[in-house]
Formats: structure tokens, sequence, C-alpha cells
């Protein structure tokens, strides 16, 4: 604040001013918090859509599975 006043300012100016700094900090860590808050959470949806591929490309191939294997019961029976 001292700075302030040097500059000629007035001690409101200088506390006015003072108090947006602090403002302008607390503005600037906030702002770090939620960039990382956000980051967790895409990387947690990112690896949430990773496992949903893996489970449709592992049930999309049981099907397949399951659809051959009753073919050749079918044809199998047919015999």
């Amino acid at each position: 604040m001292e700075e302030y006043r040097a500059a000629g300012q007035s001690r409101a100016e200088a506390e006015r001013a003072a108090r947006y700094e602090i403002q302008g900090q607390v503005m600037r860590e906030i702002r770090k918090e939620y960039d990382a808050t956000m980051a967790e959470i895409q990387a947690v949806e990112d690896e949430n859509v990773r496992r949903d591929r893996m489970l449709t490309e592992i049930i999309g191939n049981d099907e397949m599975l399951l659809a051959h294997e009753w073919e050749k019961t079918e044809s199998d029976a047919r015999e």
C-alpha cells in the first residue's frame, strides 16, 4: 500500500487499489483450481468413453460368437 501512497494517492485510493490487487490474486487462484478440477473431470470422462468403447467391442464380439455358435448348432441339427 505504501507504493500507492508514494505515487500520490489518497489513503482511500491506496486501500481500494490494495483490495483490488488481493481480489485479483484470489480470482487467479480460484481460476487455477477451477481449471485443475475441469482437467480432472475431462480425464474421467475420457476414461469412461474409452471403457464404453471397449465394452461395446467386447459385447459386439460376444454377439458375433453367439451368432456363429447358433448357426453351427442349427446346421449340426439339420445334418
